[in-house]
């Protein structure tokens, strides 16, 4: 399976930085081509998307700095994007795969990256912009 994995550095406290990024609610504040709005429906995330619903969950170990995505688009369907939150100097470094699912064109494919691009760099201002 075809994958692109891109990262950004940011200039803030890794366990800020892994905070967010685990908190589902914060996910249309960065995701913004992929996550219109966001709520809890029973025990489970629901992002508003594009396409429609889709539950999602992250799971996460702050230590290890893993914060995956599960992305289910339907019963019995579940996808993973993984993520990590690393220490870069006084910063962190988020690292963002995307594997390309068989139902997206190689074309289709190069625009969700260059989505997840312009979206690393959103999350970096974002987050270098909040007050401390």
């Amino acid at each position: 399976m075809r994958a692109a994995t891109r990262s950004v550095t940011i200039n803030c406290p890794v366990g800020r930085v892994f905070a967010f990024i685990a908190d589902p609610v914060n996910l249309p504040l960065w995701s913004k081509s992929f996550c219109l709005s966001i709520h809890p429906d029973q025990g489970q995330w629901v992002a508003e998307t594009p396409q429609g619903p889709i539950k999602i969950r992250i799971a996460t170990h702050r230590q290890l700095g893993i914060a995956d995505q599960f992305l289910s688009p339907a019963p019995g369907v579940e996808f993973m994007i993984p993520t990590r939150v690393v220490p870069n100097g006084l910063g962190a470094e988020f690292i963002f795969t995307l594997f390309q699912p068989d139902h997206l064109s190689d074309d289709e494919y190069l625009q969700e990256v260059a989505l997840v691009e312009h979206e690393l760099q959103l999350l970096k201002q974002l987050l270098e912009n909040q007050p401390a």
